[in-house]
């Protein structure tokens, strides 16, 4: 997992640092410690990894998340596949899905909307005050 957390695309690294403020490392071993994370891997090198972490305000909630290398672009069909029953065994155990993703990350923008999940307009969010968008999916 810190192979990652040490080789993140910039736009993953850029979106942790505008919203939380920690270094990336940090963050994601909390949230390792703390709940089941998958790790994706290529020919034995890790190119991501995600996992869903209990909502901080509705009951029943999740929050996802996925943070990966430069690799996952060159194996983005793969991860396409994978990505939706992950997303439907994730609604299985919450009954809604919802987090926040930095406006300037257009490649995550595009997967989370292929993946069916919808968006507010950009507001505020985050310890820079950057512009996020609020993504879910699911029943409230």
């Amino acid at each position: 997992m810190l192979h990652i957390v040490h080789n993140l695309r910039d736009e993953d690294a850029a979106e942790v640092a505008a919203s939380h403020g920690r270094n990336a490392e940090s963050l994601i071993l909390r949230a390792v410690e703390q709940h089941e994370t998958t790790v994706a891997r290529c020919y034995g090198e890790p190119i991501a990894m995600w996992g869903v972490v209990p909502g901080p305000i509705l009951v029943g909630g999740g929050v996802p998340w996925l943070l990966g290398t430069d690799k996952i672009v060159e194996h983005q069909v793969q991860l396409l596949r994978e990505s939706r029953p992950w997303v439907q065994d994730a609604l299985a155990e919450y009954k809604y899905l919802e987090n926040y993703v930095d406006d300037r990350n257009e490649t995550s923008k595009r997967w989370l909307k292929w993946l069916g999940f919808e968006f507010d307009e950009p507001e505020k969010y985050g310890v820079e005050n950057r512009l996020f968008r609020r993504f879910y999916t699911g029943e409230l």
